[in-house]
């Protein structure tokens, strides 16, 4: 399966702060489904359009071994409950295969 790695600061309505703190995390990358209604992670303007979408709980997972305090970010500002994927932006991201692709 292929991962995604973000290695920019993703744009978007959470503090520059969160964000930076995607900088080096590894998301699992799913089979990527016809593009939807997006919006902001607090309900504004989507900002990660044309993006890599990725399962939000596994993302705010992968965070959580990072930095805890911005996986705790999300869970107490948006709602992650009704949230089943997020998008990151091409440009901040690489997509790394796992060895045994």
């Amino acid at each position: 399966m292929k991962s995604i790695r973000i290695i920019r600061t993703p744009p978007g309505e959470p503090p520059k702060w969160v964000r930076k703190e995607w900088i080096g995390v590894e998301i699992p990358l799913p089979e990527q489904e016809p593009d939807g209604v997006q919006m902001g992670a607090l309900g504004g303007e989507a900002k990660n359009t044309d993006g890599y979408q990725v399962k939000t709980r596994e993302a705010v997972k992968a965070l959580q071994k990072k930095s805890p305090k911005a996986a705790d970010w999300w869970d107490k500002n948006t709602s992650l409950a009704l949230t089943t994927h997020l998008v990151f932006s091409k440009s901040v991201c690489e997509v790394i295969s796992n060895q045994h692709d």
